[in-house]
């Protein structure tokens, strides 16, 4: 169990319930459970099956004939992101990108609005509101997608945006004004960072930076993947990876200012990175009960300093334990975080003085971690796995 236990089960904000379930028989696809391809197979095997047996099964026969899915839908959810006080967009696996509305008088869950398919059908694996009239997306190996409107009303068709196929699926994101220009810093499954120069919607490509560790932990997983990122001052951004190394560089000369690997015995890698005001959140799989899924340092230009960490655990005898997502947040005049597990698990907490305190805890899935977003305005947290739940941040 974490250091101090979870005292308070989380209240609905407000208790909207949640939307009706999707299909649940999809596969997660992660670095734990397998791979989209191993999914893909089991789809194969099922409609062979499925036709075998309808092929076999005499007419008049006495037993019923057992039926197979020649299809399973991808449910679980990818990424979230808040694109206003009462609106968000939702990233799944099943290659959708959907736009919901928080529940108004009358009404019990949040209300899906719109949905978009990408380009070929492949898992969202990055989506952002860039703001009020503009959603980037991941649209394939090479190509990202920014989905804009003029107004409150409907998105418009998508502006599919290419890039070379060396720099991988886009994974994650940040963007920041910086001398006068907007930039958008997408994060790679191949160990780049992409710098572009958006101009309202639309984005150039400025310069692409190799982020790859010379030497990356030594992980049955050897991805690259830049699973968060998070602008930090001036043209800096820092970059949480797969490999292991927290790395802070500036997106106009493409320099590093440091990299250090965020644990000295890491056997997993970054997951998610979260920072506020010069304290940084980095999420990643535990390996055995020495080991921490939930970190937190202090940032400076000489590099990391940790203050805390946590393993977010409940069956303690789990030989490891995925976080997913975690997130960084201020409410009330104070430094919070929120986190989410593979158990199904979501905790809630506070930063005291630098150390992280649990405070409250939710059950999101049967299983599996679950996208989180936290909103800058109303402070208010979406869950989204299989359902999509909404929470409050906390006092």
């Amino acid at each position: 169990m974490p250091s101090r236990q979870p005292v308070t089960p989380f209240p609905s904000w407000p208790p909207y319930g949640n939307i009706p379930k999707a299909h649940r028989e999809g596969y997660w696809f992660n670095e734990l459970v397998g791979t989209f391809e191993a999914s893909m197979k089991y789809l194969w095997l099922a409609l062979l099956t499925s036709l075998v047996l309808g092929h076999s099964t005499q007419p008049g026969s006495s037993q019923p004939l057992e039926l197979r899915p020649a299809s399973t839908e991808f449910a679980r959810a990818q990424m979230v992101d808040w694109i206003d006080s009462e609106t968000f967009v939702v990233g799944r696996w099943d290659g959708s990108v959907s736009v919901f509305r928080t529940q108004r008088a009358g009404e019990w869950t949040p209300v899906l609005l719109q949905t978009q398919a990408t380009a070929g059908g492949a898992g969202v694996e990055l989506v952002v509101a860039l703001d009020e009239r503009t959603i980037l997306y991941s649209n394939g190996e090479n190509e990202l997608a920014l989905w804009g409107r003029t107004g409150k009303g409907a998105f418009d068709a998508p502006l599919p945006i290419g890039y070379d196929v060396t720099y991988g699926v886009a994974n994650s994101a940040t963007q920041f004004h910086y001398l006068g220009d907007d930039l958008v810093v997408t994060g790679h499954a191949n160990g780049f960072a992409l710098v572009w120069k958006r101009n309202y919607q639309s984005l150039t490509l400025l310069r692409a930076v190799d982020l790859k560790s010379a030497n990356p932990i030594p992980s049955p997983y050897p991805l690259k993947n830049i699973r968060g990122l998070a602008a930090w001052k001036g043209d800096l951004v820092l970059s949480g990876s797969e490999d292991g190394d927290i790395v802070a560089f500036s997106v106009t000369t493409g320099k590093e200012r440091f990299r250090q690997r965020y644990s000295a015995t890491a056997q997993r890698g970054i997951n998610a990175i979260s920072e506020i005001d010069g304290q940084l959140l980095v999420v990643n799989c535990s390996v055995g009960a020495a080991d921490k899924n939930l970190w937190l340092y202090e940032v400076t230009d000489a590099g990391l300093t940790l203050t805390s960490s946590l393993n977010l655990i409940r069956d303690a005898t789990r030989p490891q334990v995925f976080d997913f997502d975690g997130d960084l947040f201020e409410a009330h005049g104070k430094v919070r975080f929120v986190a989410s597990t593979e158990e199904g698990l979501m905790w809630r907490g506070v930063v005291k003085a630098g150390v992280l305190e649990v405070d409250a805890f939710a059950t999101v899935a049967p299983s599996g971690g679950a996208s989180l977003d936290v909103n800058d305005t109303t402070g208010g947290i979406v869950a989204v796995a299989y359902d999509v739940m909404l929470f409050e941040g906390g006092n």
